[in-house]
């Protein structure tokens, strides 16, 4: 199960999240700016061996080894790594921007 193919553990909440993020520029809440960051991180991974974004693929995607650049693109073992961890990352990011939407619309009831 993998956000890449469609059916990641928490897919429907990504996909009603990610309805909340505009398509361009960033978002003011801290969880959800962190999603959209990483939904185009994750992308990057996953469809360009994080050739485009590879900072942010190591800081976000690789804990063993975040703060090493690649030089000509990660190796394939390395980028084997990172998708293996980036599934598990992004249920993370998306559990805590979904608890940060419920907290906000529960402040907005009690107001």
């Amino acid at each position: 199960m993998t956000y890449w193919e469609g059916d990641g553990k928490h897919h429907s909440d990504y996909l009603k999240l990610k309805e909340l993020i505009p398509w361009r520029g960033s978002v003011d809440l801290p969880c959800l700016e962190a999603l959209r960051v990483a939904i185009n991180t994750y992308h990057d991974l996953h469809a360009h061996g994080g050739k485009n974004k590879p900072q942010d693929c190591a800081r976000l995607f690789d804990p063993v080894d975040s703060k090493a650049k690649p030089a000509q693109g990660f190796s394939a073992m390395r980028q084997r790594r990172m998708r293996a961890n980036s599934d598990i990352i992004m249920d993370r990011i998306i559990l805590s921007a979904r608890y940060e939407q419920e907290r906000r619309f529960n402040d907005n009831l009690s107001q």
